[in-house]
């Protein structure tokens, strides 16, 4: 039996694709995030939540990163003022307070100009500043 080579042949472009499927979840999306948009709106200081969104988000990508520190040990680290720093945990929460900065700062640079390879390598400094890895180029 001869199994010659069949040349691959793509499907056609562009793709079959409906977007009718996607309508309700679009919708609630928009709706949810409409009624966050009304919350913020209403709170004295919006900027709390904020900080405990970015909060959580750098505990999570720093745990990617090998850190060992927990939301709430952060919130506890948040208030209490310490000065070892040399201790595992305090240089986990270091990592965190580095992503909160560069988040903030991230998103006062976009403000002013667009997304470069500057403005990354300035918030990759921030995210580096005496922690692990601050030594590699």
């Amino acid at each position: 039996m001869d199994m010659a080579k069949q040349p691959y042949t793509p499907n056609l472009l562009p793709p079959k694709f409906s977007v009718v499927p996607l309508v309700p979840k679009i919708a609630l999306a928009h709706s949810v995030v409409a009624r966050y948009d009304e919350s913020l709106a209403r709170l004295p200081n919006p900027r709390i939540v904020q900080r405990a969104v970015g909060t959580k988000e750098a505990v999570l990508s720093s745990q990617i990163e090998g850190t060992q520190v927990t939301l709430d040990e952060v919130f506890l680290l948040d208030v209490n003022e310490t000065t070892d720093e040399s201790t595992p945990k305090m240089m986990d929460y270091r990592e965190v307070i580095n992503y909160r900065r560069a988040l903030s700062e991230g998103a006062n640079l976009l403000e002013e100009r667009p997304l470069t390879e500057n403005v990354i390598k300035a918030l990759h400094a921030i995210l580096l500043d005496s922690v692990r890895g601050n030594n590699r180029a």
